[in-house]
This record gives structure tokens, sequence and C-alpha cells, in this order.
């Protein structure tokens, strides 16, 4: 017994877009969701925030990404130092004199300050801010706006 399967390489085709296209939108989603959560002072780290695709033929790789140096320092919520030298980071300022970010001097491995510090942060913010999308109350945002943003481009 033969079987002959023929596949349309441009319906193929089509679903990949749709499926890439709405991975971006869900992504923007996301984004403009955690803009209520990440902390804020300048405004730089929420400003930082960007969504990368960057998609080829191996798959689908929409990314949510930070290009604040200082993000993860934010993001763990805890007074870093350097192994080295055991200073915390150092603060950055523009011509005038605002704070623009901190910064730990070139090639510093950090470590936990200790004793443990919390960061604190302004209006109810805190870190962690996208766990609520991996693990908490949010876990199936992602999964339900693909697949409502997938079905209207199908």
């Amino acid at each position: 017994m033969k079987i002959k399967i023929k596949l349309n390489k441009q319906a193929i085709r089509k679903i990949e877009q749709a499926a890439r296209k709405a991975a971006v939108e869900t992504m923007e989603e996301v984004h403009s969701e955690i803009n209520n959560t990440v902390p804020l002072d300048q405004g730089d780290l929420m400003k930082g925030i960007f969504v990368s695709d960057e998609s080829d033929d191996n798959g689908i790789h929409v990314k949510l990404e930070h290009s604040v140096i200082y993000s993860r320092y934010l993001y763990e919520g805890l007074k870093m130092a350097d192994k080295e030298t055991g200073k915390g980071p150092a603060l950055v300022r523009d011509k005038y004199g605002a704070i623009v970010g901190y910064r730990f001097r070139k090639g510093a491995k950090l470590k936990v300050k200790q004793p443990k510090e919390k960061l604190t942060f302004q209006n109810g913010r805190k870190d962690h801010w996208l766990e609520p999308y991996i693990s908490g109350n949010k876990k199936n945002f992602i999964k339900d706006t693909y697949e409502k943003n997938l079905k209207g481009k199908i």
C-alpha cells in the first residue's frame, strides 16, 4: 500500500507567518502589562524594555529584553557587591547631574551583599516583575493571549 502526501507549502508559510506575528503581538502585550509593575524612578528601566524577534528556520524566537545594564540587578532585588572590592555600584549621572543608572567596575563579578539587603522600590513596585507570568497568577496570560492573537490570523 502506497501513501502519497502532498504539502501545501504556501499554506504552511502563511501559518508560520501568522504564528510569528501572533508571538510578537503577545510579547508586546506582556511589555505593556509589565510597565505597571517594573520599578520606576527615572523611567529608564521601563524605556529600556523591548521585544526582540529572532525567528529563523529553526523556529520562532520572540523575547522580552532589557537594554538597561542594571536591569538584572534590580530584577533580583538584592543589593549586590563586587566580589573583588566588596563595593556596591556607583551612581551614573548625566551632564546635568541627574542619576541615569548604576554601574559596577568593568569586568566585575558580582555577589549578593552580606548580610542580604533587599532593594526598596517606590509605589508598591517590586523585584521579579515577570514572576507572575512565569509561575504566578498570570501564568496563563501569555498562552491565552497568544491563542487569541493567532486565532485572529488564521
